[in-house]
């Protein structure tokens, strides 16, 4: 077995590839310019892998998960601080979500992080019993000393391929750095970051708004107004809540999230004759010029680019 791997990828749709399965639910919009420009690297030890991330533009997440499994993940680097439900994710912060707790989150431009899921086994043999909000202080030290484990052990594994003994001690050693860490969810209550038990204001008010955006009809322009009475809420508190927590307005999110439609229906088209035209259409785009113009200032190259590249991928 391979227990080092990196995977880099310019395509959002193929961001999670890894663990798409019928376990994982996620939702991506890419919500700033630019190429994706993803780098992935893992390490697979014994019930833990430890994963590594890299991404260029800003990302919107909205995921859950079934797998018999904890995820325990913290930001190294980052243009701005990330969101999650809306509230700042601090540099001394920590997310662990179990199976079943939707997440919703920010991921701002140039972020680099680090991520350990840790499977149900290893948590019972641990004994770790787990409470509080996902979101907790953990202090940035306590942080940057799992990073620097995390580090050479992955600097390790891309040198020499390990043998079983060494990958179980080094498990063993991870997992007591992981014990520290893991504090602020082990103690009774709800841990020790108040105010984070649940969504805040213009993330409860943009969540509103996205569930009426996907039922929004694609051959009907979008109503500001109309979309804000309907949650209801003012219009200008509709415009402050998006951009608080996702650094764009909701006609721009609106028009991002169609030419995710668009990719997707790209993606999955049984044939490559007239599909651009289709899939702009079943994503509610009517002007060929003005769409292809859209989508190039977003993805940074032209629908025909991108259908070319991915055929390539496939023949090649």
């Amino acid at each position: 077995m391979n227990h080092y791997i990196e995977q880099s990828t310019d395509d959002i749709e193929q961001l999670f590839a890894y663990v798409a399965n019928d376990h994982w639910e996620y939702r991506l919009i890419q919500l700033t310019p630019g190429p994706l420009d993803s780098r992935y690297a893992a390490v697979f030890l014994p019930e833990m892998t430890i994963s590594w991330y890299r991404y260029r533009p800003a990302i919107h997440v909205q995921e859950s998960h079934g797998l018999p499994a904890v995820f325990f993940t913290f930001v190294i680097d980052a243009a701005e601080v990330p969101r999650w439900f809306g509230h700042e994710f601090q540099a001394d912060m920590a997310l662990l979500y179990l199976p079943g707790q939707e997440q919703d989150y920010v991921i701002p431009q140039r972020l680099f992080s680090v991520g350990v899921m840790i499977q149900e086994s290893l948590v019972q043999r641990m004994g770790w019993q787990f409470s509080g909000p996902p979101c907790q202080r953990v202090g940035r030290d306590s942080l940057m000393e799992l990073k620097e484990a995390c580090q050479q052990l992955t600097r390790r594994l891309q040198q020499r391929p390990a043998t079983e003994s060494e990958l179980q001690i080094a498990q063993e050693r991870l997992a007591m750095h992981l014990d520290k860490a893991l504090a602020p969810w082990m103690k009774s209550g709800n841990g020790n970051t108040p105010g984070l038990d649940k969504p805040s204001r213009s993330c409860r008010t943009v969540r509103q708004a996205l569930d009426l955006l996907d039922e929004w009809p694609a051959d009907r322009n979008l109503d500001i107004g109309e979309l804000a009475r309907a949650i209801p809420t003012h219009r200008r508190t509709l415009y402050r809540a998006f951009r608080d927590y996702l650094g764009i307005g909701p006609y721009e999110y609106y028009l991002i999230s169609r030419l995710h439609v668009f990719r997707r229906a790209l993606e999955q088209a049984p044939t490559h004759h007239g599909v651009i035209t289709r899939a702009a259409l079943q994503a509610g785009f009517a002007h060929m010029g003005r769409f292809t113009e859209q989508y190039r200032k977003h993805f940074v190259e032209r629908p025909n680019d991108t259908l070319r590249r991915w055929k390539l991928a496939v023949t090649g």
